[in-house]
Formats: structure tokens, C-alpha cells, sequence
């Protein structure tokens, strides 16, 4: 300064990745006006910190491990490794992404400052729902433009896939057949009464082998009579070994009846994840 009193320098503020608590300076060397060198002095405190440390996404947890029909929620719990601006609006543009198309339809975002002890929070939670007929074995998210407490916007978005067992997908009946000695050039006759044919249901997917059996109906209940879930021959209780398939046996009863072609109703059963089918009608036997 003109009186000598006092020295400025200006320093740029370099990006550096840097947090300080507080600034602190020391200085030497310099001699006052009559030559005598100064008293060195250290940590000199400014009252000015640093915070250019751009915030990083150390987490991802999705809950629940599983999703079907009955829990069709999906909660991503995304963790900083720094406090957050957790202001809404323009001073806190964070964007979360996925690749899941309509699969999940995002219905909130939120900062969680449950265990963060002031009203900037670490923790922020998206909940999605989940389309039904969605069937997902991973994920992958984005997040992007996240600020720090200071202000410090994210460096690059986050990029993780996660490995989810997401399966609303309701099944189907792919296919019926009845087959048997009874059967003769697609007809079952006078000449078959007391004989038995199998109605074999091949489902779209793996059923719930020890959930509820599917409820069958006929066009031709007074014809095919009494019943009887297979077991035998790679069948236990109806069901195949892989779950894909039921079979039921039925009497040929000498009802007097002409049917065109036998049709069958299957509904009420699940698949391995415990999706409700869906339930088909007037399925031809040919």
C-alpha cells in the first residue's frame, strides 16, 4: 500500500477437488522500514474455507429384493458422499434415470434427512411403480446434476446397473390338449364310455406347484366326468416337474351328448413368483 502498511496478492481459484475447513496463511521474510526482519507468523486464520469437492454417488440400494403382482412398489435409495442442497426447484435440478422404459413410472423423489441431524441430507429416495407385465432381471440408473451443501455440482452422472428380480408378468395358458384311447380321429363316441382321456394345460411360464391347482371347466361336463389330477409319469399332483404343465384325467361317460368340439375354461392358478394367471376361455381341444 502507499504507507507500506499492508501487501495484496491475488491468487485463481483452481478447481481442485479440495475441501478446506478454513484458509490458513503463514508469513515470513519481509523487514520493516529501518531493515529489521520481521517475526514469522503461521496459520493465520482468514475466516475463509474451501469447497470445490464436486459431490459422488457412493450407493445405490434398491428394496424390495423381489416384486410381483401383490408388492409392485420399487424404492431406489441413492447415498452422496457429501451433505446435499436439498432446495427444491432450479437450485436442485438432481435427475435419476433408467432404461426400464414404462416399466417403472417414478411418483417421487425425495431428500432423506431422518439421520442427517440438519436440513442437508446425504440420502435421497425415488419410488417407482411398476408397470404390471413387467418382467426386469437388471436395471440400469442414471444420476445426474445432484449439488452439494456448497453448491458443487456433480463432476459426471452415475451410471449402475442393478441386478432386480422385478416379475409382474401374468401367465397364460399357451396350449390344451386331450389325448387317450378314447380319442379317435378327434371324436370320443359310445364306444369309448368308461375310457379315460388327459387334458394336458401347458402353461406360458413355471407355475406355483404348491399353490392353488388351476379350476378347469368343460363344454362337455355330463361326457368327461370324475376328475383326477395326474401323478405318475413324470406328473405329481397335475403338475410336470418343471411347472410349466397340468394334467387331469377324466371318465367317459355315455351322456347321450354331441358336442362340435370340446372347449375348456382354466383360471385361479399362479406362477412361481405368485402372479395370478390370466384366465382363458373357450380353449379349442381340437
Amino acid at each position: 500500500s502507499a504507507d507500506g502498511t499492508q501487501y495484496q496478492v491475488t491468487y485463481t481459484v483452481a478447481d481442485a477437488g479440495a475441501t478446506v475447513g478454513e484458509i490458513t496463511v503463514d508469513v515470513s521474510a519481509a523487514e520493516d522500514a529501518a531493515g529489521n526482519l520481521m517475526v514469522a507468523s503461521g496459520d493465520l486464520a482468514t475466516g475463509v474455507g474451501i469447497d470445490t469437492e464436486n459431490p459422488t454417488v457412493t450407493n445405490l440400494a434398491l428394496s424390495p429384493s423381489v416384486i410381483t403382482d401383490a408388492v409392485n412398489e420399487l424404492t431406489l435409495q441413492i447415498t452422496f458422499s457429501e451433505e446435499m442442497n436439498t432446495t427444491a426447484g432450479i437450485a436442485n435440478p438432481i435427475t435419476v434415470t433408467t432404461d426400464a422404459g414404462t416399466a417403472l413410472t417414478q411418483t417421487s423423489g425425495v431428500w432423506d434427512t431422518t439421520d442427517a441431524g440438519t436440513v442437508d441430507a446425504p440420502v435421497y429416495v425415488v419410488t417407482y411403480d411398476v408397470e404390471d407385465g413387467a418382467d426386469l432381471t437388471a436395471i440400469a440408473f442414471t444420476v445426474d446434476a445432484a449439488e452439494d451443501a456448497a453448491g458443487n455440482a456433480m463432476a459426471e452422472p452415475e451410471i449402475q446397473t442393478l441386478a432386480v428380480d422385478v416379475d409382474t408378468l401374468n401367465p397364460t395358458v399357451a396350449d390344451v390338449e386331450l389325448t387317450g384311447a378314447a380319442v379317435v380321429d378327434g371324436v370320443i363316441t359310445d364306444a369309448e364310455a368308461d375310457a379315460e382321456v388327459t387334458l394336458t394345460i401347458t402353461f406360458s411360464e413355471a407355475m406355483n406347484t404348491d399353490g392353488p391347482a388351476p379350476l378347469i371347466a368343460t363344454n362337455a361336463d355330463s361326457t368327461l366326468t370324475s376328475p383326477v389330477a395326474v401323478t405318475g409319469d413324470g406328473f405329481t399332483n397335475g403338475w410336470s416337474a418343471d411347472g410349466t404343465q397340468y394334467q387331469v384325467t377324466y371318465t367317459v361317460a355315455d351322456a347321450g351328448a354331441t358336442v362340435g368340439e370340446i372347449t375348456v375354461d382354466v383360471s385361479a392358478a399362479e406362477d412361481a413368483a405368485g402372479n395370478l394367471m390370466v384366465a382363458s376361455g373357450d380353449l379349442a381341444t381340437g
